[in-house]
């Protein structure tokens, strides 16, 4: 678990200022405020969501594995 959570941490710290520069340079000073806004509830939403899907398929078995 501790190696997974290690590469999960490594992942979002390349690919979280990539989309943070993304936005940056594609939006103009009056609206940048709104899309880092938007960046921050879709992703809180999206966490949200993983961990009540977790816990619903947590239970099941996939391919005969418990």
């Amino acid at each position: 678990v501790a190696i997974s959570r290690g590469l999960n941490g490594i992942g979002l710290a390349i690919v979280t200022p990539a989309i943070q520069s993304l936005i940056a340079d594609s939006t103009d000073e009056s609206n940048r405020g709104m899309a880092f806004g938007w960046l921050q509830l879709t992703g809180n939403i999206g966490s949200i969501l993983g961990n009540l899907f977790s816990v619903l398929i947590a239970s099941t078995t996939f391919m005969g594995i418990p």
